[in-house]
């Protein structure tokens, strides 16, 4: 198993402690929140750009649409 270290050939590994079961990682949720908050944009599901730079400026332009909605939800709960 890699540790992610670089080693001599004649160095030996100190074993590796491996978790059992199921762990929570910290703050994943975000980071897969965010991607089901990508997945819901139809032009984003398929690789049809050529330019990875589409691409970028398209998952800008959806993260800005969700603020946006988010924000909008958040203004109108302030003013009633």
């Amino acid at each position: 198993m890699a540790t992610g270290r670089w080693v001599r050939a004649d160095e030996e590994l100190p074993p590796v402690s491996v978790p059992k079961g199921f762990q929570v990682l910290p703050r994943r949720w975000v980071v897969e929140r965010t991607f089901a908050w990508l997945g819901m944009f139809r032009r984003l599901s398929k690789d049809y750009e050529f330019l990875l730079e589409t691409s970028e400026a398209m998952i800008y332009l959806a993260m800005i649409q969700i603020m946006l909605k988010c924000l909008g939800k958040h203004a109108h709960n302030l003013t009633t």
